[in-house]
């Protein structure tokens, strides 16, 4: 953690070329450790009944079938009935399980930051409530979570209502409190609450999909949150030439009514402490996205209404926007390809806040990605050259709380944070992937001056030389045969979870 630059002439002034620029700590760091366990058990029970009844005399048939298949040894068709009979019993079926996690957020805030340093305090607004020479502070999250759970399928997979779900869960959270008067030293809170939960799921064909889940906490410190969100999907096959291209229209919902995090509520640390009575955050959002594959076109709009949202004044402070407010955006997705070779991608935001006091965006935004893309040789290799460019319209951009951990809202300076350009020659040899990429490679060209921040005081990385290799040593399902566009490559997994102790900036 070095407080970014008190300086941003060193950066803006293109007659200075420095390297080395002043920052506002030098001896300060962020620890962040977080485990988590999970176990998982489920059962499942077969609705034989169901397939006998539905099914009684195509049944018979296949018994009869099956046991002449196995009189005259031949196994490919004995397996493809017998595959056959499984996924038709996989249709219909209950399972009743048990999903636990254990995860426990750990994080620890240092410097030696003094009463006596004035460009470092000026961060913390000159507050040193327990230490006017150096900070030692840490906060921790432990949470327990069971869910008892049943799961229906009681129809075909394709369905209109193909999946129902539901089920019972507790959720402990225990945060660690510093307790300032040094009579306990420190100090833990306990949220205990117990919440019930359903969700459906279903399709027609390749027509229709749509799913929704609902979430109500009947007991507990958390009593009366909830949340509901809902998708659908509907589908149209227009083209004559391409009939398995769809025109696609996506719907997204949701909304939920949600205790403030106990952090906002209660903290206390060298540089910032506070004791609030927040009400319930209040958020309510809808998106749709009209997606054209065959045009490589997407466009998608959301609208969102926010009551009691939390956010960090230009004091470092938390504090709750007392009336509803509104966000809207619209963003359209381009992709032109010429003779198989140029590919020309674009994409452009546009963004609205009501209240810029507690939700500063910019106007604007795009990203424009331009490439070469062709085969070095064909089926073995496949060859990118290009430039990714991003870009936005000025605008308050957050600055960074190191002692806490969030972004606050500022209104020193504006910035434009670009154009950041990295060039990029991404190549796909069979199942490795090589990348080598200049990032940054314009610093701030073509603006007249150098705008290429990623928070107020922090600068995005100067020019430099990125490469990698990734090679995975193992039989792929899904083999990769085409190289992504992009400057660089990202990998990740998806466990089905998704779990957060510490607290969002946005």
């Amino acid at each position: 953690e070095n407080g970014g630059t008190n300086d941003l002439s060193m950066i803006r002034d293109t007659v200075v070329d420095s390297r080395d620029l002043p920052v506002r700590m030098s001896n300060a760091g962020t620890l962040v450790k977080k485990n988590t366990f999970f176990l998982d058990q489920e059962y499942s029970i077969p609705f034989d009944f169901i397939r006998r009844i539905q099914f009684r005399k195509e049944l018979k048939a296949e018994s009869t079938a099956l046991d002449s298949l196995t009189a005259a040894g031949d196994t490919l068709a004995l397996e493809a009935l017998t595959r056959k009979i499984a996924d038709r019993e996989a249709r219909w079926a209950a399972f009743i399980g048990h999903s636990s996690e254990y995860s426990v957020f750990r994080k620890t805030y240092y410097d030696n930051v003094t009463s006596e340093d004035a460009v470092a305090s000026e961060m913390f607004g000159g507050h040193f409530y327990d230490n006017p020479l150096a900070s030692n502070d840490s906060v921790r999250v432990m949470k327990l979570e069971n869910r008892v759970y049943f799961k229906l399928q009681p129809w075909s997979a394709d369905a209109i209502v193909s999946k129902i779900n539901g089920g019972l869960g507790n959720r402990i959270l225990n945060y660690y409190d510093f307790d300032p008067t040094f009579l306990k030293g420190s100090s833990n809170t306990v949220w205990n609450s117990t919440f019930a939960y359903a969700g459906v799921e279903g399709q027609y064909r390749n027509y229709f999909q749509w799913d929704a889940l609902g979430e109500y906490v009947f007991l507990g410190e958390e009593i009366n949150d909830f949340s509901l969100k809902g998708n659908a999907s509907f589908n149209m096959y227009p083209f004559r030439k391409a009939r398995n291209s769809p025109l696609s229209l996506n719907l997204h919902f949701k909304t939920s009514l949600k205790e403030p995090e106990h952090y906002y509520q209660q903290f206390h640390s060298n540089h910032f402490k506070w004791q609030n009575d927040f009400k319930k955050i209040s958020d309510t959002r809808l998106t749709a996205e009209l997606s054209i594959p065959r045009w490589k076109v997407s466009l998608s709009g959301g609208y969102a209404l926010l009551d009691g949202n939390v956010y960090f004044g230009s004091d470092g402070l938390v504090r709750q926007n007392g009336t509803p407010m509104s966000v809207a955006s619209l963003s359209l997705d381009k992709k032109f390809e010429l003779f198989h070779l140029i590919h020309l991608d674009n994409r452009i935001l546009a963004q609205m806040s009501s209240n810029q006091d507690v939700v500063v965006l910019p106007d604007l935004a795009a990203n424009l990605r331009y490439y070469l893309q062709f085969d070095v040789k064909k089926d073995a290799m496949q060859m990118q050259i290009g430039a990714d460019t991003w870009c936005n319209t000025k605008f308050y951009a957050p600055a960074w709380n190191p002692a806490v951990g969030v972004f606050y809202n500022q209104t020193e300076e504006k910035y434009r944070n670009g154009p950041v350009i990295d060039a990029f020659v991404n190549i796909q040899w069979k199942r490795a992937c090589i990348f080598v990429k200049i990032e940054n490679i314009g610093q701030g060209w073509p603006s007249d001056s150098r705008d290429y921040f990623s928070a107020h005081g922090y600068i995005r990385t100067p020019r430099s030389l990125k490469f990698g290799l990734y090679w995975p040593f193992y039989k792929q399902t899904i083999i990769n045969n085409k190289v992504q566009a992009g400057g660089g490559l990202s990998s990740g997994s998806s466990s089905g979870r998704s779990s957060s102790s510490g607290r969002s900036s946005r």
